[in-house]
């Protein structure tokens, strides 16, 4: 039996089809957990020296490590990841019996705090193009960290929030892989003196098939960037908290 190059190409075209959408149909899911190491920069997080009502802008930067655990779930359209990372966060401080809150350079007298307490992600493929739209909202622990209690009226202190806002993203199948791309803003409240907004680029790159007993082992690599007005009664208006963070991480799979 001959067969055209044309048909070939058309049976060829429609195989490769029909194996991503196969592909794309099948879910990872499942509880995670993994280490995450960022670079933390951080813009008035304390106020430094105050000249009247004038205050000097200062940084400060840092290590950061977590140890995230997750319920996640990736593929058929859907997108949903619930998150803490609180027991990660006891896990690392039981060796020095503190506080997980790592020291800044600049000054070892303040430092930065970020956890996650809980978070939940949701996104849905409505019209099956392969990107992903969807919401979330979280709560946590975010600020300066202070050795002394005498400093807290010259940092912007740790304190609770709760965040919500909408994400974008993209799941890219290639053959078994997969690489998951999301964009988060966040609208986020600490009070009725300190609001602000967070975006966060992620990317996710799993190595390994969703019949694969490791299928959510994945690579992560992100940026964070967290932007809040500073107390008026501190500093003014016009005065900014704002932290940037990069990162990559290893998560592993099925710990539960």
């Amino acid at each position: 039996m001959k067969f055209s190059l044309k048909t070939i190409l058309l049976q060829s075209t429609l195989l490769i089809l029909s194996t991503t959408i196969l592909t794309y149909a099948q879910v990872r899911d499942g509880s995670s957990a993994g280490v995450i190491i960022s670079s933390v920069t951080t813009t008035n997080s304390w106020t430094g020296a105050a000249d009247g009502t004038s205050y000097k802008n200062t940084k400060g930067t840092a290590i950061k490590w977590s140890i995230p655990l997750q319920f996640s779930s990736y593929g058929d359209g859907t997108y949903i990841d619930l998150a803490t990372d609180v027991p990660g966060w006891i896990l690392l401080m039981l060796p020095k019996n503190q506080p997980n809150t790592p020291a800044f350079k600049e000054n070892k007298k303040y430092s930065f705090t970020d956890i996650n307490v809980a978070s939940i992600r949701y996104a849905v493929d409505f019209f099956d193009l392969g990107i992903l739209t969807g919401g979330q909202i979280g709560v946590g622990y975010l600020g300066t960290g202070l050795e002394e209690k005498k400093d807290r009226g010259n940092a912007f202190e740790a304190d609770s929030y709760f965040s919500y806002g909408a994400n974008a993203g993209i799941d890219f199948n290639i053959g078994s892989q997969l690489l998951h791309s999301l964009f988060l803003y966040d609208w986020v409240s600490m009070g009725e003196d300190r609001k602000g907004n967070t975006w966060t680029a992620e990317l996710k790159y799993f190595p390994f098939s969703t019949s694969s007993r490791y299928s959510l082992i994945h690579f992560k690599a992100f940026g964070k960037s967290t932007t809040i007005n500073y107390p008026e009664k501190i500093a003014g208006p016009d005065y900014k908290y704002s932290d940037f963070q990069i990162g990559i991480g290893l998560i592993l799979d099925n710990i539960l």
